[in-house]
């Protein structure tokens, strides 16, 4: 507002010093030269020039030797063939004088572009007065009018560098608050939302929302706004622009949601936003959202700042949530290493469990191998779980992802099996693999062995990532580990029945109830079997002795 001010009382002088009906500033943007401010009668028009249109637009013809633009004098414009009739008629009917002869133009030139445009139109013989001086305007005019023109590019530019300066501090400031929330425990969320909203004035609302990849949704976190009340409380389907964000990995600007077909209206009005994915390492994920109450076309500045302030809420963010997520999984191994003891169904069920809260799945599948194939001994999410009970996979079979991960040995992760492997789509009815988009499949190993593998798909396609693969690789080594165990349990509990079975049987026969007395009486009829077993070698050595004398 200052500055504009500043600029007005330079016009109305330059127009008293030079003696000119009327004076206008015209900037240069988009390619072409807009009229912003001027000083004189009134101009109840809009004005403005593409390079070379009009004399004003000579302005900006470049040539070898002139890198920028360049000063136009003209003394009589009904020579020049190249004005605008439109916009002389224009000025004959908004000028006292009635008359458009003179004109002196003359570009502010940037040290790296140019800026706009200074130009007077009709010299006057008095300022008080409305007749025009025959002379028109000197090569004295033009020169002391460069030189204006050069001192406010500086000014104009200094400007600039005065206020990038001072955003680049303010963003410094920012960036350094953002990072002592985190690193104090502090409310991190809150300071990231009140950052944004000082750094874009204009915005309705911040919000951050975070990826529950157990129910598949993106669930509130923390918002700020300025309409007085809160409205994005309850988690949202991970669709609309949110989840194209996090498909595509980069922010998505939106200057008129009612032109973006992803874009799914609220309760509350939103005519533009702006939504950044936070996405961390072992698959921390969320978006950062800044919603704008009416359409807003976004400068390159406001885009920037933008992707600065996701770049560092993204740090902050998974700093946060990376230790959270360290709980669970620690909980996670911990639980299934612990129900060993019930079973491998129990060891099978927490797997499962913490694969759903720690990566997310439509459907999930354990693979154990049994010779060339694998068979599915735990599942999820299916929708006829009694028919897979008789679907095997071939690990030899190329057409499978399974073969790749039992050949290789590594975790595989696809973003769209529609286009890798057609038979997700061409066997649906076998697979029930409808609906699947993309999958995450991780090998099991146990004393450097593969003992199979697990296999995780999505509805939602590029929805795993590789730091999803690491977290499934440590839950896959633990299951490995805890199935192999509960196995061994339970073949000792089945041989431990066994022998249970049998002394019920032989306390049946012998007729002695007492599980003690009967162990006491095997005990007492093994040593009288050794002892008649002793006499009986005994007694055939010394038989053989006789007999040899008698030879």
């Amino acid at each position: 507002m200052h500055f504009n001010n500043a600029l007005k009382q330079l016009l109305q002088s330059i127009r008293e010093q030079f003696c000119a009906e009327t004076a206008a500033i015209f900037w240069f943007k988009e390619g072409k030269l807009e009229r912003v401010l001027d000083s004189g009668p009134e101009l109840p028009f809009a004005e403005s020039y593409e390079p070379g249109q009009g004399v004003t637009g000579l302005t900006l013809i470049t040539t070898s030797y002139l890198r920028f633009g360049r000063p136009v004098r003209v003394n009589n414009l009904d020579e020049k063939p190249e004005v605008l009739q439109t916009n002389v008629a224009r000025y004959r009917q908004a000028l006292p004088s009635g008359k458009v002869r003179h004109l002196l133009a003359v570009p502010i030139n940037g040290r790296r572009h140019v800026i706009g445009v200074i130009r007077l139109v009709n010299r006057l013989l008095d300022p008080n007065s409305h007749h025009l001086d025959p002379h028109g305007f000197h090569s004295v005019h033009e020169i002391d009018l460069r030189m204006i023109a050069e001192r406010l590019a500086r000014a104009i530019e200094y400007r600039q560098l005065t206020r990038e300066k001072e955003q680049q501090l303010a963003e410094t400031q920012r960036f350094y608050r953002i990072y002592a929330a985190s690193t104090a425990e502090r409310n991190v969320f809150e300071t990231i939302t009140e950052e944004a909203m000082a750094a874009f004035p204009e915005a309705s609302k911040c919000e951050i929302r975070r990826l529950n990849r157990s129910n598949r949704t993106l669930e509130y976190v923390c918002a700020r706004h300025r309409r007085g009340f809160d409205y994005g409380s309850e988690p949202i389907a991970l669709e609309g622009i949110a989840g194209r964000a996090l498909r595509e990995e980069r922010i998505q600007v939106v200057p008129d949601t009612s032109q973006d077909a992803d874009f799914v209206a609220g309760k509350v009005t939103i005519g533009a936003m702006m939504v950044a994915p936070l996405i961390g390492q072992l698959g921390v994920v969320g978006t950062l959202s800044l919603d704008y109450p009416a359409p807003h076309t976004f400068s390159d500045e406001e885009q920037r700042r933008f992707t600065a302030l996701a770049m560092h809420a993204a740090l902050a963010a998974e700093m946060f949530w990376r230790r959270m997520q360290n709980e669970q999984l620690r909980d996670h191994i911990q639980r299934i290493n612990e129900d060993i003891s019930r079973g491998v169904e129990s060891v099978y069920k927490n797997v499962l469990a913490a694969l759903r809260e720690l990566i997310g799945y439509d459907s999930a599948s354990i693979q154990l191998r049994y010779g060339n194939y694998l068979k599915i001994v735990a599942h999820d999410g299916f929708v006829d779980p009694d028919a897979l009970e008789f679907i095997s996979f071939d690990i030899h079979d190329q057409r499978l992802p399974n073969f790749y991960v039992m050949r290789d040995g590594m975790l595989l992760i696809v973003a769209d099996v529609r286009q890798d492997y057609p038979h997700f789509e061409t066997e649906a009815e076998r697979y029930q693999s409808k609906e699947i988009r993309s999958i995450l499949y991780i090998p099991m190993f146990y004393r450097q062995k593969i003992i199979g593998m697990i296999a995780l798909d999505s509805h939602v396609v590029n929805f795993y990532r590789f730091g999803d693969g690491i977290i499934g690789t440590l839950l896959a080594s633990a299951a490995a580990s805890a199935i192999d165990n509960a196995r061994l349990v339970e073949a000792q509990e089945r041989q431990q029945e066994s022998l249970r079975r049998l002394l019920k049987s032989s306390t049946d026969i012998i007729g002695i109830n007492d599980e003690q007395e009967l162990i006491d009486s095997y005990a007492q009829l093994g040593i009288q079997l050794f002892f008649l077993r002793t006499l009986c070698d005994l007694y055939y050595t010394r038989a053989g002795s006789a007999g040899s004398r008698k030879i």
